[in-house]
């Protein structure tokens, strides 16, 4: 260090002489300004970047705590997003085998209108056809008739009617006789009543040349032949052309009463075949409570076969 610069006078007012190297007051109040100004600038740069780094602590303390929570609400929700993928899975699984069937269905769609066309198809030519014929038929019947008509005389036409009614009388003839032959089948002792009946056929009209249908009153068992009441036999007597008894003259041993009815009715058996012979009932006495039809009784015809046909 360089010496000091002492002053050569005494304490009388003699000045002492200064060092120019040494540092005045004023300068050095300066500079302590300026070190505190710094000092206090360092310490508060200091305070802010503990604040910021405290903040940023506490904001890592807080993220950390959310992350943590975030952490345990993501464990938690875990088998709930694999069931969501799960069902999306589903879902997309779902979805394809619903087009597939979707597809199917159209295919199959498409097949059932292919088929049901083509058999409506088929059914419309049947049905066209089978009316074409028939149109086609009665059309035709009708112009062979016209063309009859023009081109055959009337003489033959008459002819050929004629021989036909021949023909329906023959068919006649032929189902009569077999339907007497089974009537006359029908045992003579103790019937049920129960016992069928064939019918028989009315004899033609004379511009008739068709089969005549079965008679409506024609009885269809022997129960309901014996019921015949008298307005019944005089119709079914006067279809097959038999004469009617309305009085009865004189009295038979087997028909004490003389009843129109039992005459009637015998006629009728007799005609169809069967082999019995229906008794009066007992009169009635005059004064007696009510008039009412019994049943009559019938026995076996004397001298009766079973009908054996008729030669047409």
């Amino acid at each position: 260090m360089p010496p000091a610069n002492t002053s050569q006078g005494g304490r009388g007012g003699q000045g002492t002489a200064r060092n120019p190297l040494a540092p005045s007051s004023t300068s050095t109040a300066g500079i302590d300004g300026q070190a505190a100004a710094g000092l206090n600038t360092t310490d508060q740069a200091i305070e802010d970047l503990l604040d910021t780094m405290n903040q940023t602590l506490k904001t890592l303390g807080s993220t950390f705590e959310s992350l943590g929570k975030q952490t345990v609400t993501v464990a938690s929700l875990s088998p709930r997003i694999e069931a969501a993928h799960e069902i999306h899975r589903t879902g997309e699984q779902l979805q394809m085998r619903q087009t597939a069937q979707d597809k199917r269905l159209k295919d199959m769609s498409e097949v059932l209108k292919a088929n049901v066309k083509e058999q409506r198809k088929q059914w419309l030519d049947a049905k066209v056809n089978e009316l074409v014929a028939q149109i086609v038929s009665k059309k035709v019947a009708h112009r062979v008739d016209l063309e009859l008509n023009v081109q055959i005389p009337s003489a033959l036409k008459d002819e050929v009617n004629e021989y036909k009614r021949r023909i329906a009388q023959v068919k006649v003839k032929l189902h009569n006789s077999e339907a007497k032959r089974k009537n006359s089948l029908i045992p003579p002792y103790a019937p049920s009543g129960d016992e069928p009946l064939d019918y028989l056929l009315p004899p033609l009209s004379e511009s008739q040349i068709d089969m005549p249908p079965r008679p409506a009153l024609f009885p269809p068992n022997l129960r309901a032949l014996l019921q015949l009441n008298s307005q019944q036999l005089s119709s079914l007597l006067q279809l097959y052309g038999i004469e009617e008894v309305t009085e009865v003259t004189a009295a038979s041993p087997l028909s004490p009463g003389g009843a129109a009815r039992e005459q009637n009715l015998n006629q009728f058996m007799s005609f169809i075949g069967v082999g019995l012979l229906a008794l009066p009932p007992p009169a009635v006495a005059e004064g007696a409570e009510g008039n009412f039809l019994m049943s009559p009784v019938v026995t076996r015809r004397h001298g009766w076969r079973p009908f054996e046909g008729t030669r047409v």
